[in-house]
């Protein structure tokens, strides 16, 4: 889809708010406070930044885990059978209505499967 100017206008106000809310922050903080930001302004219970945890890559670690804007404890996870795993493929992932159906593995992260919808991005 092309951008338009009012898509770019959107964009450009996210980021300056992104850049406004986190602007005081470095390192774990910094990526704690966006994790908050993204719960915040997309209105969504949680909200996760991980990374590989192993050299095979098939596990990976939060490093900044939050419920309703409240830092939880990281966790690590297997990535298989997660969308975690599609994600680390380099690819977006994101599904409207009844997710939950694609990924019935037990995880650490089930108890997020209750939700009606979910949004990964891989950082490029």
């Amino acid at each position: 889809m092309p951008e338009t100017a009012e898509h770019k206008h959107v964009a450009d106000d996210l980021l300056l708010k992104v850049s406004q809310a986190t602007s005081g922050y470095v390192g774990h903080d910094y990526l704690q406070e966006l994790t908050k930001f993204i719960t915040f302004t997309l209105g969504v219970r949680y909200a996760l930044i991980s990374e590989c945890a192993n050299e095979s890559k098939t596990k990976v670690r939060t490093i900044s885990y939050v419920d309703r804007g409240e830092p939880l404890e990281n966790i690590e996870y297997d990535l298989a059978g997660t969308p975690c795993e599609i994600v680390m493929n380099g690819e977006d992932y994101f599904v409207p209505k009844t997710w939950s159906r694609n990924f019935q593995k037990k995880s650490i992260l089930n108890h997020m499967f209750q939700f009606p919808s979910t949004a990964h991005l891989p950082a490029k």
